[in-house]
């Protein structure tokens, strides 16, 4: 799509995307994510960063977690080291730890991520700030990283409040996505890279349940990815389900970062020639490229943005018009088949003007990757397994240049699309026999109800089968760190890191 002269000429300021994606027409509108709930997991937030001087947020850390003898995790409110709680944020001029004099800290990843959904556009004195796409939103804060006292939770080195190791196997990142899940966010924005494994799972799989939106990054780097959309049931990225996104800059092609083939990629957002914090011992942004993570935090406050436009659709409603509804369709969910665009740009604008409330309350991407995955002999049977919840089976996937070793819980996501599949189906029923409020039925509705602790989280009990209902993806509406790691980027701590500049 081509680009007016004035929409290139304003990518020098690092805000083209607000005016080029309709961001500043839909405030003009009073859209600002008023009423909606987004959950961020990232590293620590500067909680008197003046781009969040006026923003709603609460804060906390990642349940942490230790597999209990001979079985499954066992999860942990908090992190301590050396006797001090790891917190989720701390004032700007401090170290991340005190006790390892370093640079004094005034922008995070995780300010950095937080301020492109919620921000007011101020800066440190009369400097620029990070302006916010759903500013009015409420943000459940969640750090998955170290702040003061202590060093970093991914090092995997945490202690309960006796003291007591809590192991190195921690699986942190599902007992996350179930917090925020149990806190009632609608979107997740996850700006950083993982492993999963089984222990993961019922987090995940509460979202998956509950229609929340779960929004991830691809790495940056040009090393080929999956070679179609099958998902990866083994890392953050590709896990069935969840909108794995790419990056683009103003004048649309891929960000040079992360220029290449994935079939995991679903969507392609704003995140090249943008507003970045060059460092975190910097008050200054610079314009230039803030990668898939930016690109992640800017699509979740679009997607805030028409959850509130459509306050009756379910998440995966908006999830099925976020695919048919890009720059590069014309209202049918169509896949790149070359794998480096997936279903095309973002569409503020479409999204906000098509009513989602009549596509089916199925998760697009997850119905996409296990039909897929089914024709492809490498992973044909990959979404197949059964077993109990505390097995440790694993089998080893070689799909082109990508290895998986996915736990064998990994049918667990099959018996979720079947489940949403045959609850949509129970809704069209209810319809065809003249019924009433027939979205009583549909998958979201009669989710499991949401546990309160951290670890408790219910996977789909109904068994593996093959689904005999269609593909629902493509319908058309019917009816309607180590600290530093943050700043430099690449590299890994331990199990996870984060994905961009």
């Amino acid at each position: 799509m081509g680009l007016s002269s004035s929409a290139i000429a304003r990518a020098d300021d690092g805000l083209w995307y607000l005016d080029q994606f309709g961001v500043r027409d839909a405030h003009a509108q009073g859209l600002d994510g008023s009423g909606v709930t987004i959950s961020v997991i990232d590293s620590p937030l500067v909680s008197d960063y003046p781009a969040l001087s006026d923003a709603n947020i609460s804060y906390d850390t990642v349940p942490q977690s230790t597999r209990a003898p001979g079985g499954r995790s066992e999860g942990y409110d908090a992190c301590y080291q050396n006797g001090q709680k790891i917190v989720a944020s701390f004032k700007s001029g401090q170290a991340m730890d005190p006790d390892a004099p370093g640079d004094p800290i005034f922008i995070t990843h995780g300010t950095e991520m937080t301020s492109r959904i919620v921000g007011n556009g101020k800066g440190y004195g009369s400097d620029p700030g990070f302006e916010g796409i759903a500013p009015r939103a409420a943000v459940k804060f969640f750090a998955n990283s170290g702040g003061i006292g202590s060093g970093d939770v991914a090092d995997n080195s945490c202690e309960g409040p006796d003291g007591s190791a809590l192991g190195t196997d921690l699986a942190t990142t599902g007992l996350g996505i179930a917090r925020a899940v149990g806190a009632g966010a609608r979107v997740v924005s996850m700006s950083f890279l993982t492993s999963v494994d089984a222990d993961d799972y019922p987090g995940f799989l509460s979202a998956l349940q509950h229609g929340v939106i779960m929004v991830s990054a691809r790495d940056n780097s040009q090393e080929p990815g999956l070679p179609d959309m099958v998902g990866d049931p083994s890392r953050l990225t590709g896990l069935p389900g969840l909108v794995t996104v790419n990056s683009i800059g103003p004048s649309g092609p891929l960000a040079p970062s992360s220029d290449t083939t994935d079939g995991s990629v679903a969507i392609l957002s704003p995140g090249n020639e943008v507003l970045i914090a060059p460092a975190m011992d910097t008050r200054v942004l610079d314009v230039a490229n803030g990668g898939t993570s930016s690109a992640v935090a800017n699509l979740s406050g679009m997607l805030t943005l028409a959850l509130q436009k459509w306050p009756d659709a379910t998440g995966n409603q908006i999830m099925q018009s976020l695919v048919a509804n890009t720059r590069d369709s014309d209202g049918t969910a169509t896949l790149d088949e070359g794998h480096e665009r997936g279903f095309g740009v973002v569409d503020l604008t479409k999204l906000l003007a098509v009513d989602p409330t009549g596509y089916p309350d199925v998760n697009p991407i997850l119905d996409q990757e296990v039909t897929r995955a089914a024709e492809h002999g490498e992973t044909a049977d990959m979404y197949d397994a059964q077993c109990a919840a505390d097995s440790a089976q694993t089998t080893e996937y070689q799909f082109g240049d990508v290895t998986m070793k996915v736990p064998c819980q990994a049918g667990q996501f099959k018996q979720e699309l079947v489940r949403q599949q045959d609850a949509w189906a129970a809704v069209q029923q209810c319809r065809a026999d003249g019924g009433a409020d027939c979205m009583r039925l549909s998958a979201t509705n009669t989710a499991p109800a949401v546990s309160k602790q951290a670890g408790a989280v219910q996977a789909p009990a109904a068994p593996v089968r093959t689904s005999t209902h269609a593909g629902v993806w493509v319908a058309a509406a019917t009816g309607a760190l180590a600290v530093v790691a943050v700043a430099t980027g690449g590299v890994i701590l331990h199990r996870r890191r984060r994905s961009s500049h």
